[in-house]
């Protein structure tokens, strides 16, 4: 099958078993297919209107949830696989500006850990102005008080 994005898909992944479909575009636009190309979710990301928001998503917790991040957001949002519903976010704030964010370049979720996901981020050392890249964990679960 072929399926097209209104600007631009950036990545596609099977979910871990391989029933679906995971396209991330450009500008939050990330869509679920089954295998056989019919659409069962469009997940509500906030649009950010930028041609640049090259947006990224995988599954975690086995497939339960999708993990989705983007170029122009600092937020990592989680939604249920099977409905498509929202179900929480996370703000990236490390330290006292000591990064500024401007870029997720790839989210993994951890297969032994339920809501701890794997970020590579690009960002801008405020200190010295210098780009760099760093991999941070974030644990869904401790963020929210579980």
């Amino acid at each position: 099958f072929t399926q097209n994005s209104k600007q631009g898909n950036i990545m596609v992944i099977f979910s871990p078993n391989d029933k679906f479909l995971l396209s991330s575009a450009v500008d939050n636009e990330v869509r679920q297919y089954t295998i056989d190309g019919t659409l069962c979710n469009l997940f509500p990301t906030p649009k950010k209107h930028l041609d640049n928001n090259y947006t990224r998503s995988y599954y975690v917790n086995n497939g339960n949830y999708v993990a989705i991040g983007s170029c122009g957001e600092t937020v990592i949002r989680l939604y249920n696989a099977s409905t498509g519903k929202f179900f929480r976010d996370f703000e990236l704030a490390l330290g006292n500006d000591a990064y500024n964010p401007i870029a997720f370049q790839s989210l993994r979720g951890d297969p032994f850990h339920n809501f701890k996901i794997g970020v590579l981020m690009f960002y801008n050392d405020s200190a010295t102005t210098i780009e760099s890249s760093k991999i941070i964990e974030i644990d869904f679960a401790k963020s929210f008080g579980s």
